[in-house]
């Protein structure tokens, strides 16, 4: 599982991150992400979500078991770009 960490990003270096970090996981066929954001006050929870929420990239996406970082990080499994 690949994986991104947001930690310390402001908004919008973490929406550039997000972004390219989906790209570039799709074009390399790797489909199941996890994006650590932390918990704090949820801001950037709400902004990864909300950025997934209807990505043309995104098949599924939800809250990361306990043991992968429960609710600090959100785990995401891409569309194979095959099948476009």
């Amino acid at each position: 599982m690949r994986e991104l960490d947001l930690h310390g990003l402001d908004r919008t270096t973490a929406l550039q991150r997000i972004r390219a970090f989906l790209q570039q996981s799709q074009r390399d066929g790797v489909l199941n992400l996890r994006i650590v954001h932390g918990i704090g006050k949820g801001i950037l929870k709400e902004l990864t979500r909300k950025l997934l929420d209807g990505h043309p990239a995104v098949y599924d996406f939800g809250q990361a078991r306990p043991s992968d970082g429960g609710p600090g990080a959100t785990v995401v499994r891409l569309r194979s770009k095959n099948l476009r």
